[in-house]
């Protein structure tokens, strides 16, 4: 089985070791953030056009920013 081992030259590469060991909870989060964006762009309800409007444009430029990654 393929193994991949990551390592890192503490305390010198201290914030790159967190983001690794934390990859995992970020994932979650914004896995959370993409369903919480999709349901308020398919289902919303919006007091005007420009609330409405400025929901699709942020949803839009999150898609485009996750459009490389699989999430």
């Amino acid at each position: 089985m393929p193994k991949a081992i990551l390592e890192f030259n503490l305390p010198e590469d201290q914030s790159e070791y967190k983001i690794a060991n934390q990859a995992r909870d970020m994932h979650s989060a914004i896995w959370e953030v993409y369903n919480i964006l999709r349901s308020k762009h398919k289902h919303g309800e919006y007091k005007t056009k420009e609330a409405r409007d400025l929901m699709e444009e942020i949803y839009r430029e999150f898609c485009d920013e996750m459009d490389e990654f699989i999430i």
